[in-house]
């Protein structure tokens, strides 16, 4: 169970489980996969190898600062002119080669790369407190029911 903020600064509780936060990471993957697979460059396409390159130099300078917070990632580069990026829990990040035409320069791309390499630090990051969190409350209940 997740503690989670909305737009009216209330708390609310999403009752996912680990298994379940999986198989909808990996189903939300499957689908988007499944739609743009006609669409998806080559990995060896030189603009899918810029567009690496680009994402690993960020996750390995994220890592110097927050050790192990980003799992490993796939980039799909998607042959479509709208400019657009986004990323998935399970490390799939994929870009819009029309995302070329705003941001012009690999520092541009960088820039545009970076947000979405940390939304997916920040997704791990919670992640891997949740699970401590479940841990620390597991072993505490298991101690207190121990000494009834």
């Amino acid at each position: 169970m997740q503690a989670a903020g909305n737009e009216l600064g209330r708390i609310r509780f999403i009752n996912v489980g680990l298994n379940q936060e999986e198989i909808i990471s990996r189903q939300s993957f499957e689908d988007i996969y499944n739609q743009k697979r006609h669409l998806i460059l080559p990995s060896n396409h030189y603009i899918s190898l810029r567009i690496r390159k680009i994402v690993e130099k960020l996750a390995e300078n994220i890592n110097k600062f927050i050790p192990e917070t980003h799992p490993r990632f796939q980039v799909y580069v998607i042959n479509e002119k709208e400019p657009n990026a986004f990323v998935l829990p399970g490390g799939q990040i994929f870009v819009n080669t029309g995302i070329l035409s705003v941001a012009l320069t690999d520092d541009g791309l960088a820039t545009v790369l970076a947000h979405e390499v940390n939304i997916l630090k920040n997704v791990v990051f919670n992640f891997r407190s949740h699970i401590k969190l479940r841990a620390t409350a597991l072993k505490s209940s298991q101690h207190s029911n121990s000494s009834l």
